[in-house]
């Protein structure tokens, strides 16, 4: 884990937190340190809070399907209820998906 001295060093370009808290401080942290979103320092959020989207810039975020989630783990709940000799550890993969909002930079847009 990197601490808050190393991740908001203006060296850096880009910045992915991992969860809902975590962002909201990065965001105070950077506004602190008079680090600019997106010019100075991307932003991606990790769940689609609503108020990703008030904020400005607007957060960038990788959101998940809470429902479908529900929905495995209640499959898999009934499936190991019903078979409980068979039952052995499952990994259940559900999509994700990139909202593009206001807080990434395109860096190739800078490059010569």
């Amino acid at each position: 884990m990197i601490s808050t001295d190393k991740w908001a060093e203006k060296s850096r370009c880009a910045v992915f937190f991992c969860s809902f808290d975590l962002c909201l401080g990065g965001i105070s942290l950077l506004n602190e340190r008079g680090i600019s979103i997106p010019e100075q320092m991307s932003v991606i959020g990790f769940d689609d809070d609503r108020i990703f989207s008030c904020f400005s810039p607007s957060i960038t975020v990788i959101a998940q399907d809470f429902l479908q989630i529900g929905v495995e783990a209640a499959r898999l709940l009934l499936e190991q209820f019903q078979n409980p000799e068979k039952s052995s550890p499952k990994i259940c993969k559900v999509p994700v998906q990139l909202i593009e909002r206001e807080s990434v930079c395109n860096f190739r847009k800078e490059l010569p």
